[in-house]
């Protein structure tokens, strides 16, 4: 009986300190998206700190697999899936920070 007691709170030990699986629509799993890779032309970053200001913005959106800004070159390049996020509501998030757009380029697929 005590074995008995023993496995059955085991048991329920074990089950109890599963975690489910993450559903979180933030994160974006590379199998299952249709990402496309913009470059964005962006005035006004001068520092790293503006670098992370602008990723951290772009962040907070669904959808968003990768994302890359240089304060040299002026360049954010933005990998996001198309079904979760467009490139208007991701140039938003970057000019209410402050920055602005200058232009834009879809990056061919390699």
């Amino acid at each position: 009986m005590r074995n008995f007691l023993f496995l059955f709170l085991s048991f329920i030990i074990l089950v109890s300190s599963c975690k489910p699986k993450s559903n979180d629509p933030k994160s974006v799993q590379p199998d299952s998206l249709k990402a496309i890779t913009v470059v964005l032309d962006v005035e006004g970053m001068t520092c790293t700190g503006c670098e992370n200001t602008i990723s951290n913005a772009v962040k907070q959106l669904g959808g968003i697999v990768d994302i890359n800004a240089d304060h040299q070159t002026g360049k954010v390049e933005v990998t996001f899936d198309i079904t979760l996020v467009d490139i208007k509501s991701i140039s938003q998030a970057i000019t209410e920070k402050g920055y602005t757009i200058k232009g834009q380029e879809k990056k061919p697929k390699p």
